[in-house]
């Protein structure tokens, strides 16, 4: 028996190591799309704001939460970081878990904003996929989205950690 991994009172591996060590190769293929959807979301998302910075930066300047100096700013990085973390969650295996942690907060801050701008009743465009002012309406509809990236993020976050985690202890 191994002992490497933590056992229950059972003397038995848990159900949560068990899922892992039986999907394996299925498991690395749901890590794989969630990669490609998430990222290839992002990267969807990235390009209109790259195309045109001054439209974005007015999404920005919408939802009243940042000071007016660094919308600019914002709308010129931003989309950026959105491309370049969307394409290593891809592409770039070995630093994927350092760009879903990156992706994982950009998500949480971005649903937190969307909240916030809901909450406090101001009606905008969502700017999430476009930078048209009249597409896209803040909504449930966008928060569900959100949460599902989220969760979708954090999924392929933590397996990936865990192997990382194992990886490390048996080095």
């Amino acid at each position: 028996m191994d002992r490497s991994r933590p056992l229950d009172r059972n003397g038995s591996m848990n159900w949560l190591q068990q899922g892992h060590a039986e999907l394996g190769k299925g498991f690395r293929c749901f890590i794989l799309g969630a990669c490609i959807i998430v990222g290839g979301v992002f990267i969807f998302a990235a390009i209109p704001k790259i195309k045109d910075p001054g439209a974005f930066a007015l999404s920005i300047f919408n939802y009243q939460a940042v000071p007016d100096k660094l919308v600019n700013a914002v709308a010129l990085i931003l989309p950026w970081l959105e491309l370049v973390c969307g394409v290593i969650f891809i592409f770039l295996p070995s630093f994927r878990l350092a760009s879903g942690y990156i992706l994982v907060v950009m998500l949480i801050s971005f649903t937190g904003l969307q909240v916030c701008t809901i909450y406090r009743g101001i009606d905008i465009s969502c700017g999430c996929f476009s930078v048209d002012q009249e597409s896209g309406h803040l909504g449930w509809l966008s928060l569900a989205r959100n949460v599902a990236l989220i969760t979708l993020t954090i999924v392929v976050v933590y397996g990936l950690q865990r192997k990382r985690n194992t990886e490390l202890s048996s080095a």
